[in-house]
């Protein structure tokens, strides 16, 4: 397969999980905090964690200690701007509505998994456009 298409099929799978998450399956406060863990939540980011490692093996570099180390310190560090720009979304959520109850908000922490996975994709092909550059 084609860089475009895993690329393609990894977006609309994750897009329609994320849809399923947010839609059916509840979060709790504790949860939204990271006091508690979801499962769905956990899952998901262990399977997205694994699956770019698989995407940097095959089409950002073979050797193993070198892709684990960029996928491992690329995903901590957009796993945490993602979860900021949602924090900052639900934030902005619930002080434009201060009528109904906190809790309604707490279902758009799913959404931090998209949205790693999109950042994540482009930082790897950042890594891709660099990596020859330091080689010289």
């Amino acid at each position: 397969m084609k860089k475009q298409q895993v690329i393609t099929i990894n977006l609309i799978l994750l897009a329609i999980w994320t849809w399923i998450l947010v839609s059916f399956v509840q979060m709790y406060k504790t949860e939204v905090y990271f006091i508690d863990s979801n499962p769905f939540y956990s899952c998901t980011l262990w399977i997205l964690y694994g699956a770019a490692l698989l995407y940097a093996h095959f089409f950002v570099t073979g050797k193993i200690i070198q892709n684990l180390l960029i996928t491992s310190l690329l995903f901590l560090i957009l796993h945490f701007f993602s979860v900021r720009l949602v924090d900052i979304f639900m934030d902005y959520l619930m002080a434009k509505d201060q009528k109904t109850p906190l809790g309604w908000t707490f279902k758009y922490r799913f959404l931090d998994i998209f949205i790693l996975d999109v950042f994540l994709l482009l930082a790897l092909e950042i890594v891709c456009y660099i990596q020859p550059l330091w080689k010289k």
